[in-house]
């Protein structure tokens, strides 16, 4: 079994670090639970181009980003039992060094790493099943017949669907890749 894991916002909590520069820069107070929608920067009257600019310095300051929950490099260990891991994530290539040196500095194990770009790609590749929070991507990758173990976050509460099994962390994902793999 194949296993896509998408980076942000399932294994790394870095919105808390994006809102901290953001609010600076801003001089705002926002909280994750604040965050409603998938493209909420535009609620905040900044266009993509700030969105990423912030979204690069979270990740140059990749030691202040918290996992999404505890212990998740004994839980994506024993997810590896269950099939192969990916970690298959949309960004620029510029913080793909930090991305993996977070990666190494959590112990978060994976076979390989696969980093597409913005939009509704993830969905073309050749997985079986993806976790990841994208409400966007959820959609498409379930409307491509594939399924997507949605990662419950803020910004993703609104989506359902077939296709779509919401997990409210990754020991619900284990528990649903572990049943759909010994139904097979």
């Amino acid at each position: 079994m194949k296993i896509a894991v998408d980076v942000d916002g399932v294994l790394a909590d870095a919105i808390v670090v994006w809102l901290d520069i953001y609010n600076a820069d801003h001089h705002n107070s926002l909280e994750k639970k604040d965050v409603k929608g998938w493209d909420f920067f535009g609620t905040l009257n900044i266009d993509r181009k700030e969105f990423d600019r912030i979204f690069e310095l979270a990740w140059k300051n990749w030691r202040a980003i918290p996992l999404c929950e505890a212990m998740l490099d004994q839980k994506v260990k024993e997810l590896s039992k269950v099939g192969d891991i990916s970690i298959v994530t949309a960004r620029s290539t510029t913080s793909i060094p930090n991305v993996k040196a977070w990666l190494r500095d959590k112990k978060i194990f994976y076979n390989e790493m696969v980093v597409v770009d913005y939009g509704p790609l993830k969905s073309t590749l050749d997985y079986d099943i993806f976790i990841d929070d994208s409400p966007l991507n959820a959609k498409d990758i379930a409307k491509s017949g594939k399924l997507v173990l949605l990662y419950d976050q803020p910004w993703n509460q609104d989506l359902e669907g077939e296709g779509i099994i919401r997990v409210r962390g990754f020991r619900e994902a284990i528990d649903a890749i572990t049943r759909l793999k010994n139904s097979i």
